[in-house]
């Protein structure tokens, strides 16, 4: 799947935003943000249930919204 040509390529928003998609469970879609602690938090509310992961890389933050992890640790 082409993620670009998609209306669910992971958006990067705001602490506030993402703490309003965790607790309305809207809009849906993909998103990101980086934390102050210094880790990234990755939001998939494609299906209105806000799945949340931390992550110590952008990428694979970005990779886990995707789908595209492999097995293993993707924090590393």
């Amino acid at each position: 799947m082409n993620w670009r040509k998609t209306k669910y390529c992971p958006q990067r928003i705001t602490h506030d935003q993402a703490l309003r998609v965790i607790e309305n469970r809207i809009p849906r879609g993909l998103f990101f943000y980086p934390d102050p602690q210094g880790v990234w938090i990755g939001i998939d509310n494609l299906t209105g249930d806000a799945w949340t992961e931390e992550f110590h890389w952008k990428k694979n933050c970005l990779t886990w919204l995707r789908h595209e992890f492999e097995t293993g640790d993707e924090n590393h």
